[in-house]
């Protein structure tokens, strides 16, 4: 049972009369001596839990209206499976980056494939097979980008424990493992760009007729940068 509606079920057979605090909330305010209490607290937790709710409620409410103006539109155009410009571009899921924008890309001109910090991984691989081989794409550009997210992970306990994990596991064969993060270092940018080149380049399952070129992105000015080509 989702605990929220787990809680919200007590909550109400509580306030309805069906439940009684027990000795076996005897700690704090959860105990036989302070049934007022317990109500007015669980009182303010069904507050808390319906405005997340409403919150939640009215953002989708919200984007649900932004979709129907936007189909009403006529903006948007059917169009058959296919990339006009053959082109992939791999970047970061960074809210500040628009990649249709920066590129001049107009729907279905490319394939977009996002994750944090713009990184080569299986998934990604298994994408560009599918880009590559289905859709016929041929150029693959790969964009980091400044002030990442994936810069501030190498400094975050849950990103770190998790690849201290993953590092551990691979390198050792101890623990259950983690995730390999696939961090930026400090001062490595251009050099996270190389190395995901160099690994989509290395790849067996990428053509080598595929066209490879890693840039960054100076989030402030939104200007590229070439860095390498594969």
């Amino acid at each position: 049972m989702c605990p929220i509606l787990g809680t919200c079920g007590l909550a109400s057979a509580f306030l309805a009369g069906r439940l009684h605090p027990t000795p076996a909330f005897n700690s704090g305010f959860f105990c036989n001596e302070h049934p007022a209490v317990l109500g007015e607290s669980l009182h303010l937790l069904f507050c808390k839990i319906s405005s997340l709710t409403a919150s939640v409620l009215t953002v989708l409410h919200l984007l649900q209206q932004n979709n129907e103006a936007y189909c009403a539109s006529g903006v948007h155009k059917p169009l058959p499976l296919g990339v006009a410009k053959r082109l992939v571009v791999l970047t970061c899921m960074d809210s500040r980056i628009i990649p249709e924008a920066l590129l001049g890309l107009k729907l279905g001109d490319a394939e977009i494939i996002r994750n944090g910090g713009g990184r080569v991984t299986e998934d990604v691989i298994r994408s560009c097979i599918i880009c590559q081989d289905m859709l016929e794409c041929d150029t693959i550009l790969c964009i980091h980008h400044t002030d990442c997210g994936g810069q501030h992970a190498v400094f975050h306990p849950a990103a770190l424990a998790e690849h201290v994990k993953a590092k551990a596991q691979e390198l050792l064969g101890l623990g259950p493992g983690g995730i390999n993060m696939q961090p930026i270092y400090p001062g490595m940018l251009e050099e996270s760009v190389r190395e995901d080149v160099s690994k989509l380049r290395a790849e067996s399952r990428i053509k080598a007729s595929t066209s490879l070129f890693g840039l960054v992105l100076d989030t402030a000015s939104g200007r590229l940068k070439e860095v390498c080509k594969g």
